[in-house]
């Protein structure tokens, strides 16, 4: 792990410089002053990143520890609420998406014949203090009657986020797609929730491809299909799905050529044993490289995503605070997502140096001793205490996150390096 490399990659995001001009532009602070943007971002990162603060105090306790300040709870939750401090936030988050991300995958296979790029696109929700209810209305007025959704493209051969959009949980998700004419030579994977016939045409027709699950009340026209063992299947042609439904195998996976619109399409029904029903998964990828099988193990990969939900919100406080200021609920999704960040493009360097393969969610809940000494370093401006924080954070992941042989294994036979990507790093 090049410490120096890394230092550099911190410095052209979150240094004193860069963080307090741009506190000045957006005008979180109008004059120099003990809470500048370096130290509240900064303090903020290491905060949430360390996965123990549980409320607005106990971030204010840690920034009087980290920055040497005795600020008091109000005057600093002043500062926390301003719209200011969110709009550099943003900006933040958006600067450590483009140079805090590098490669991890590669394919195993020549598919970037056919995409470049494959995007993993989801939402997530969050439930918020009730007193939001009427800015973020909740889905579930009685268990959440407030919440945010979070719509994430993750970028699967980074292994990072590539974009998010926050709405209330009650709006509706397909709006918040990313848009299809930027998807040029790029596979989406996406649920259900995000499946909308009009969307599907126009990255078709930009040259993008899909793999999206379908609701099981779709009734596009049938063209032909065939069994999972490459038996045909027989009805008319040109049948609408829902006339041929009792036609279709029981318990097993099959493919249907179907139209909407003009425009062909693959549907695939999927037998799920353990719910005894069938997931529709439509695709564009053409059958002569990608047959039933294969799109099977492509649309499993959107898993991942999951995985970094699971981890944003275990083990980088993306949770419910108990706070009222719809302000703050956006900062401290910036702030959870900067860590995130910052631990994975960490964990790449640690991987390249020592040509191992570490488990990202066990990266990031793996802090102890290493994660507040470097924003200390970082707040003090310690060079050498930053190169030493970082050193000793690449032998603790070294030690504790790495994957074990047998998880490896496991991954190599049944999970995410079965099919299509392998880690840069290799399988030492």
């Amino acid at each position: 792990m090049n410490n120096n490399i890394i230092r550099s990659k911190l410095k052209s995001v979150i240094s004193e410089s860069k963080l307090n001009k741009l506190g000045k532009e957006l005008e979180f602070t109008k004059r120099q002053r003990d809470v500048c943007a370096f130290n509240m971002i900064n303090a903020l990162i290491a905060s949430m990143g360390e996965g123990k603060s549980k409320s607005l105090a106990d971030l204010s306790r840690d920034f009087n520890s980290l920055t040497g300040h005795d600020l008091a709870p109000k005057p600093y939750h002043n500062q926390l609420k301003k719209s200011a401090l969110e709009k550099v936030l943003r900006q933040v988050t958006s600067n450590a998406l483009s140079k805090w991300v590098r490669s991890c995958y590669e394919y195993k296979k020549m598919y970037h014949k056919y995409f470049t790029e494959i995007l993993l696109h989801d939402g997530s929700t969050l439930s918020l203090h009730k007193g939001l209810k009427d800015e973020f209305p909740g889905r579930f007025t009685a268990t959440s009657p407030a919440a945010i959704e979070l719509h994430v493209s993750m970028n699967l051969m980074s292994n990072s986020v590539d974009s998010v959009t926050i709405s209330a949980d009650k709006e509706s998700e397909r709006q918040f797609l990313p848009d299809a004419k930027t998807l040029a030579q790029t596979l989406l994977m996406a649920d259900a929730g995000y499946f909308d016939k009009s969307y599907i045409k126009e990255l078709n027709d930009n040259d993008g491809f899909f793999i999206i699950r379908a609701a099981l009340t779709i009734n596009p026209t049938v063209v032909s299909g065939i069994r999972c063992d490459n038996k045909p299947l027989k009805f008319k042609q040109g049948t609408k799905l829902k006339d041929i439904k009792d036609k279709l195998p029981k318990r097993k996976s099959f493919e249907l050529s179907i139209q909407w619109d003009n425009q062909d399409y693959r549907l695939i029904g999927f037998w799920i044993a353990d719910k005894k029903k069938y997931s529709y998964i439509i695709t564009n990828l053409p059958a002569v490289d990608f047959d039933l099988k294969e799109v099977g193990q492509l649309y499993r990969l959107r898993w991942q995503i999951e995985l970094l939900f699971k981890e944003w919100k275990s083990h980088n406080q993306l949770k419910k605070f108990n706070t009222q200021n719809p302000t703050i609920v956006y900062s401290l999704v910036w702030v959870s997502l900067l860590a995130l960040t910052l631990k994975r493009l960490l964990s790449g360097y640690v991987e390249e140096k020592f040509q191992i393969v570490l488990s990202p969610l066990t990266v990031s809940k793996t802090t102890q001793g290493w994660w507040y000494p470097l924003f200390q370093a970082i707040l003090d401006k310690s060079q050498k205490r930053i190169l030493s924080a970082l050193a000793i954070g690449g032998d603790i992941l070294r030690r504790n996150a790495r994957l074990s042989s047998s998880h490896l294994k496991r991954d190599r036979n049944t999970g995410k390096f079965q099919f299509l990507i392998q880690p840069i790093a290799g399988f030492k």
